[in-house]
C-alpha cells in the first residue's frame, strides 16, 4: 500500500462491514490518527483533498439539483476545475465549463509549472525555459494590439481528454492559453 494513498484502503474496508456507518466514523477516525505520523502526511493532505472534492460534488448536486443547460443537450453540463502551479506557487485558479472555453494566463515565467485538478491529481507538468517563452524566430513587438499571435509557440497536451496548453510568447513573460473540449462535445 503506497503511504499517499493509505485513506483508501481504510475507508474500503470499513465499506465492506456490516455496520459501514460505524465502520467510516473509525476508519476516518484512523486516517486522523495516521495524519500525525511524517510518513502518512502527504497522504492526508491528499485525503483533504479528495474530501474536498466529494464536498463540492455533493453541493453542486444539492444546489443544481442534477439539472442540465440548454448548451449540453440534455446532459449533465461538465466543469473542469484547475489549479496552475509555477514551483510551488499558486499562479491561477481556473474553470473550464464548455467546451470550446478558454483561460489566459500571462506573465509566465521560466520554472516549472503543473495544471492540477481540484483532486490533487496532476494532469500536465513541464519545466519551462527561456528558450521556450521565447524562441528563435521573429515575434511581432512594435505594437500590442491585442491580437494573438497566429501560431503559438509550444502546444501541449494534458493527461485529461481534450485539455490543451498553448504558450505564446509575449513581452514580460509567456502566456498560456488553456482550453478544454472533451470528445463528447466535439464536432
Amino acid at each position: 500500500m503506497r503511504d499517499d494513498l493509505y485513506f483508501l484502503h481504510l475507508i474500503a474496508a470499513a465499506w465492506q462491514q456490516s455496520s459501514s456507518s460505524q465502520a467510516l466514523v473509525t476508519a476516518f477516525a484512523d486516517i486522523r490518527c495516521c495524519s500525525q505520523q511524517d510518513r502518512y502526511k502527504r497522504g492526508y493532505r491528499q485525503f483533504e483533498r479528495w474530501m474536498e472534492a466529494i464536498a463540492t460534488y455533493r453541493k453542486h448536486q444539492a444546489t443544481e439539483g442534477g439539472a442540465t443547460s440548454p448548451h449540453t443537450s440534455g446532459r449533465q453540463q461538465s466543469t473542469v476545475t484547475l489549479r496552475l502551479f509555477r514551483e510551488k506557487h499558486l499562479i491561477a485558479e481556473l474553470a473550464l465549463i464548455r467546451a470550446g472555453e478558454h483561460a489566459v494566463v500571462d506573465h509566465i515565467r521560466p520554472g516549472l509549472h503543473r495544471l492540477v485538478l481540484e483532486t490533487g491529481r496532476v494532469v500536465w507538468a513541464h519545466w519551462l525555459t527561456e528558450a521556450d517563452l521565447f524562441p528563435e524566430r521573429h515575434i511581432p513587438m512594435a505594437a500590442n494590439d491585442g491580437r494573438e499571435l497566429s501560431q503559438p509557440a509550444r502546444t501541449f497536451r494534458a493527461s485529461v481528454a481534450g485539455l490543451t496548453i498553448q504558450l505564446n510568447p509575449r513581452l514580460g513573460g509567456g502566456q498560456f492559453l488553456i482550453s478544454w473540449s472533451p470528445k463528447e462535445e466535439s464536432p
